[in-house]
């Protein structure tokens, strides 16, 4: 590593903290993990260049080789880094006991996502109190343009980093999705029969930090059975009171419309 020049403002060099997040950031893209040839052709650099700092990441649990086929994938190790880091602990801290009611009165599973990059990561979950239930995984992660929750978080970003993700799509599925963002921005919700599974109907909901801005997203995978206590219209309004009950515990206060009577 160089050293510093003494001058205001210098700037330390570390080659090696470069290329093992260059390799993370890589690896974090790949559903089903990559060859070192794979990565070094991804991150810009020559095998000789990664090789040690991969066999570093392997040997910290951070990533991790499967025997058979030789590809290096993202291990579970950095999930639960993230989990440790107050921000999302917090998050995850004032949604468990707020989830765990919504999860009891509905009768239905609930998760709690967020942005991880383009991809979406389930943060939080909670199971149905009922013996057959539908749930997602903790930990799991999905493209954001496929799920009900990524289509929330995306709604409220800026246009510049909404373009990153719309714009890998193909012009009918990014047609299909603006006009679901624009719905969102409507509602302030989503409501939609799962893509992936049939009888599921998500129901998604955005929650604010102190600063307004949508930090993760409440999700229900309503799933009808007979004889139900609960209509979904009825979850729907229950999952919207329990993610401003989340926000208002990470500080947000809805403020009235500018034309609103004093």
């Amino acid at each position: 590593m160089s050293k510093p020049s003494g001058k205001k403002g210098a700037v330390y060099q570390a080659p090696a903290v470069d290329k093992a997040v260059d390799i993370l950031e890589y690896l974090s893209l790949q559903r089903d993990g990559a060859t070192m040839k794979e990565i070094a052709d991804g991150v810009g650099r020559s095998t000789t260049e990664i090789y040690r700092v991969a066999l570093a990441l392997e040997r910290r649990s951070l990533i991790f080789k499967d025997p058979q086929t030789d590809r290096f994938s993202l291990s579970m190790r950095l999930f639960e880094l993230s989990h440790q880091h107050p921000p999302s602990a917090r998050l995850i801290g004032m949604a468990q006991p707020i989830m765990e009611d919504l999860a009891q009165s509905t009768l239905q599973s609930c998760h709690l996502s967020v942005a991880d990059g383009e991809r979406l990561l389930i943060l939080a979950s909670v199971d149905s109190p009922l013996s057959m239930h539908y749930r997602v995984k903790l930990g799991s992660s999905f493209p954001l343009t496929e799920t009900s929750s990524g289509t929330v978080l995306v709604t409220f970003w800026r246009p510049e980093d909404q373009e990153t993700i719309m714009g890998n799509l193909d012009p009918q599925a990014r047609k299909a999705f603006e006009a679901r963002v624009n719905a969102v921005k409507e509602t302030d919700r989503e409501v939609r029969a799962s893509d992936v599974v049939d009888g599921i109907v998500n129901i998604s909901t955005p929650i604010r930090d102190y600063t307004g801005r949508v930090r993760a997203a409440l999700t229900i995978p309503f799933l009808k059975r007979k004889n139900m206590a609960h209509s979904e219209d009825d979850v729907i309004a229950q999952a919207v009171h329990a993610a401003s009950q989340i926000s208002a515990a990470l500080g947000f206060v809805r403020r009235p419309p500018d034309n609103a009577p004093m």
